[in-house]
């Protein structure tokens, strides 16, 4: 790829608003008498404070790549990067290696001659990036460079897959879908299962906007503790005066529900349903209001719905989809 020098353009992305969740970890708690008994509950934001010494510069080649595929690669790579820790370091991040989706490959690596780049700066990146050629709504060959305070610290290279053996091989995903259901092995013992379930009378959403709460949402879902669990409904999104799409979530366990016995809804589940998500909504160009259900081992730990916000003057026209 023949690609000019960096220029200094500037991705200023950050309408951070900020949004509550109740968090316990399951590690705390205690068994009385075949109930749960709650420790005190930590309110949690999901708001991640911006900070402005971090930016990216972008270059573009002229090469095409697919934008289904650099989409959901660049997404699950992020999702793959939130459920570790927020304050950890990374050598290399390949994106996985999806069968549905196998036509770009994303990388993310420190700056030479740093030998490690902190998680948050990939996470940010990614999420910069996804939206950048989201806004741009031309999907090429693209190098961002990451940078810290003026300090370039990493690159993030999108490109078309070509079959040149990496020095660390992407990480291959099993995702299983058989009609409205989509189920992938993200731990051995536990695989997560989506089960969609349409809405009567749903109306079609921009796919822009959904990506945009996708992204947004998953970078906030980065900040807490991949096992913390939410104990109570939330919304997430929309974000941007522009998208108003949101996803909300209602977790199924908690001191008045019924089931107060594990698998729960942990922040992790939420970042591996998310993913999936995104699969079907790729796989079946279906971009507009849906619930879905999410089990873990077969066990149902939760249930959410993909909307937007409309207000009564929009109607229908302002709804259209475009892919």
């Amino acid at each position: 790829m023949n690609l000019p020098s960096i220029f200094p353009t500037v991705a200023a992305i950050f309408s951070l608003p900020i949004i509550k969740l109740a968090l316990t970890t399951a590690t705390s708690n205690t068994w009385k008498n075949g109930s749960l008994s709650l420790p005190s509950l930590n309110v949690t934001s999901l708001d991640i404070p911006p900070d402005r010494r971090f930016r990216i510069n972008q270059v573009y080649s002229d090469e095409a790549i697919a934008k289904d595929d650099c989409l959901v690669v660049g997404f699950w790579l992020m999702a793959q990067l939130a459920t570790k820790e927020w304050s950890s370091n990374i050598t290399l991040a390949g994106g996985p290696r999806l069968a549905n989706f196998p036509r770009v490959s994303i990388d993310v690596a420190p700056q030479q001659p740093l030998s490690e780049l902190p998680i948050r700066y990939a996470i940010w990146g990614l999420k910069l990036a996804m939206l950048d050629l989201l806004a741009r709504d031309r999907f090429v060959e693209s190098i961002y460079e990451l940078y810290w305070d003026h300090l370039t610290v990493g690159t993030i290279y999108i490109q078309p897959s070509r079959n040149i053996q990496a020095s660390t091989p992407p990480q291959d995903y099993d995702v299983k879908v058989s009609n409205q259901n989509l189920s992938a092995p993200f731990s051995l013992d536990q695989p997560i299962n989506i089960a969609i379930q349409p809405i009567p009378g749903a109306q079609p959403i921009n796919p822009r906007d959904i990506w945009i709460t996708m992204f947004e949402s998953q970078e906030r879902l980065a900040y807490p503790e991949a096992y913390l669990i939410p104990t109570t409904d939330f919304q997430m999104g929309p974000f941007l005066p522009s998208s108003n799409a949101f996803v909300s979530l209602d977790p199924l366990h908690g001191p008045d529900l019924p089931r107060l016995f594990p698998p729960f809804l942990h922040v992790s589940t939420v970042c591996h349903a998310l993913m999936l998500l995104a699969v079907w909504m790729c796989l079946n160009n279906r971009f507009s209001d849906f619930g879905f259900t999410i089990s873990v081992s077969d066990t149902l730990v939760g249930s959410g719905r993909l909307s937007e916000v409309r207000t009564l003057s929009s109607g229908l026209a302002s709804n259209v989809s475009t892919s």
